[in-house]
Formats: C-alpha cells, sequence, structure tokens
C-alpha cells in the first residue's frame, strides 16, 4: 500500500504475491533470513515491477481530470488569498509541456510519490528527477505567465 497508493490494486499484487510465494516456497533458505523478510521482499519486488509496468506508466499519464478538477475546487474553497484557478486552462496549458517533464510532475505533485520513489519507479537517477520537476515546474509558470 506504501508504494501503490490504490487499495484494489494493492489487494490484487498481494494476491499475486501470495500465489508467487506459495509456488516458491521450495527456495526460501532459513539460513538466508526469516521467512517474513522473504515474503515481504516477494511482495515488495512484485509491487515494483508493476509500478515500472509500461501499463502502469499509461495509466499515469492519462490523470484523471475529474479528480483534478476536485483537487482544484479544494484548493479555492480552502485558501482564500490565492486567486481561483480555471482548470480548463489548467489542462490546456500542462499539456503543452513535454511528456518526460509533465510525468514527473504528475507522480510528485498528484500523486504524492517522493522523488526518491519516482526515480526508483522510472529507473532514473534522482538528480535527472530533480531537474526535470524544476523545469517542469518553471515551463508551467512559463505558461501561465502568458
Amino acid at each position: 500500500m506504501k508504494l501503490v497508493r490504490r487499495t484494489d490494486i494493492t489487494e490484487d499484487l498481494l494476491q499475486d504475491a501470495i500465489v508467487k510465494i506459495w509456488k516458491h516456497i521450495d527456495s526460501f533458505d532459513p539460513a538466508k533470513g526469516t521467512l517474513f523478510t522473504w515474503m515481504l521482499n516477494i511482495a515488495r519486488n512484485h509491487a515494483i515491477d508493476y509500478l515500472r509496468s509500461s501499463g502502469y506508466k499509461n495509466q499515469l499519464q492519462n490523470v484523471n481530470m475529474d479528480l483534478l478538477s476536485g483537487q482544484m475546487d479544494y484548493i479555492s474553497a480552502t485558501t482564500s488569498n490565492i486567486p481561483e484557478v480555471d482548470v480548463k486552462d489548467f489542462k490546456t496549458q500542462a499539456l503543452q509541456i513535454e511528456s518526460k517533464y509533465s510525468e514527473i510532475i504528475d507522480m510528485i505533485f498528484f500523486y504524492g510519490f517522493t522523488q526518491q520513489q519516482t526515480a526508483t519507479m522510472l529507473n532514473l537517477p534522482l538528480g535527472t528527477i530533480k531537474t526535470r520537476a524544476r523545469k517542469g515546474l518553471r515551463m508551467l509558470k512559463t505558461l501561465y505567465k502568458k
């Protein structure tokens, strides 16, 4: 749940991990560690494999705009000193930046992953993630000033 952050997908991944553990129980070596640690590593690695899959990356690119709209409504309702943002305008502007930047922004700012988690999931160096996040935000800021 810590990695995937969605209950429905976490349940499916856990079930798959249990089946994998059941099928490969013969490969458990008590000399290398405890059963719990062995099972935890299988479940964690299975979740990381899912996050690195192309299907998951496609899901990240198809951000649920209704969810985004709800977040923007919440933000504008709770912060009175910040002017209200037109969500339609935001979608148009955000789509103008390159996908390598928008993917990072989605993962960090909309899905709540840390920069380190994002680097691990995308198999990129942490410095690259930080640079792309900074450049992506700068691009969005420039687009909004127009």
